[in-house]
């Protein structure tokens, strides 16, 4: 009988000293080391297409362009966080852009632009989004005891038309394609090891109306 009790001390002070951290971890909470991903080609398509609607707006029919980046590089640092390495440039092609018809009172009319739009403009790709604030540094008092391993990274995309240049122009006014901001969340480990991945996810426009598709591509070099 006493031999059970001491047993039964024993792996209390047992379970005891692993909560309190008195005894050696275990081989998975081994802090995890620090990863590279191979270098990724990372294709940013967007598909959109919204009806005419007799209210007076002006909107895009149809909206299609690519961007793509070279060389894109993710890392994991158990103190410094997951995302890219670098803030990425590359070229954004407008593949496509139509402009509904504007009703203005007893005149529905197509409208038109000043001068022609070019195809080609700059694009880039880094990490995190503008609001983060689930980033923000906590207390010293709330400093959490445990890293927490991340399985996805935040990425934002960029497509930059400029300011005023991209307008059309109806009876009723003008509007302009401005410059567009895509937030998303990738999986993390699948490109560390350098697995090629897709995404395809909504697209949000201004209006109910509006439908559409972002399409991510992640390529690992030496892939097609």
């Amino acid at each position: 009988m006493k031999s059970s009790r001491l047993l039964g001390v024993a792996c209390s002070i047992l379970l005891l000293g692993q909560g309190a951290g008195f005894l050696p971890a275990s081989p998975q909470a081994k802090k995890p080391t620090r990863r590279v991903s191979p270098p990724y080609t990372v294709m940013v398509a967007l598909e959109a297409t919204s009806p005419f609607v007799p209210d007076g707006r002006m909107s895009f029919a149809d909206l299609a362009f690519s961007a793509t980046f070279k060389n894109v590089v993710f890392i994991f640092d158990p103190d410094a966080g997951a995302g890219l390495t670098e803030v990425h440039d590359g070229k954004l092609f407008l593949t496509r852009h139509a402009f509904n018809d504007v009703a203005a009172p007893d005149d529905r009319h197509r409208p038109w632009v000043k001068k022609e739009w070019p195809a080609e403009f700059p694009a880039s790709l880094q990490e995190g989004w503008l609001e983060r604030e689930e980033d923000e540094e906590p207390e010293q008092d709330e400093m959490p005891l445990v890293l927490i391993v991340p399985d996805k990274v935040k990425i934002s995309f960029h497509a930059r038309f400029g300011l005023l240049d991209l307008e059309w122009v109806s009876k009723l006014g003008t509007n302009v394609l401005s410059n567009m901001l895509f937030e998303f969340e990738a999986p993390l480990w699948p490109l560390i090891e350098g697995k090629p991945h897709t995404m395809k996810l909504p697209y949000e426009g201004d209006y109910p109306e509006d439908k559409g598709q972002w399409w991510i591509e992640f390529i690992p070099a030496g892939k097609k």
